[in-house]
């Protein structure tokens, strides 16, 4: 926390009421660490030719990202930089970690077009 000029106990420094989009694999709903912090009505993915609702992840690493960011402070594992922040799932890279510049890029523009829908909203 010290790294990040987040010193414990600011209540900023636990999230509230921010909302962050993690980009990537997507994000694990039933991860005991994570899905009370994970806003399951609004995500996207952006791996299929289908553009499906589902950002669920397949692969691991979007889920270790969004524990660094976000995991609860409780008995389990790590506590996250930010504990009580709200995290959205953007998933732009598939089961074996690969996307293109495409889907990252349609990842990024949804973000932008979500901003002002999102509760709590997006920091920038």
């Amino acid at each position: 926390m010290e790294r990040i000029y987040a010193p414990p106990g600011l209540a900023l420094a636990k999230g509230q009421g921010i909302g962050v989009a993690v980009v990537d694999t997507g994000l694990d709903f039933k991860h005991p660490d994570l899905s009370a912090n994970i806003n399951t009505t609004r995500g996207f993915s952006f791996t299929s030719v289908a553009r499906t609702s589902s950002a669920q992840d397949d692969q691991g690493h979007g889920t270790h990202v969004g524990g660094i960011i976000a995991a609860l402070d409780n008995q389990i594992d790590v506590v996250g930089v930010a504990p009580q922040a709200k995290l959205y799932a953007v998933k732009v890279l598939d089961r074996s970690g690969r996307g293109t510049d495409s889907t990252v890029i349609a990842g990024l523009d949804w973000i932008a077009a979500n901003a002002q829908k999102a509760a709590p909203r997006f920091a920038w």
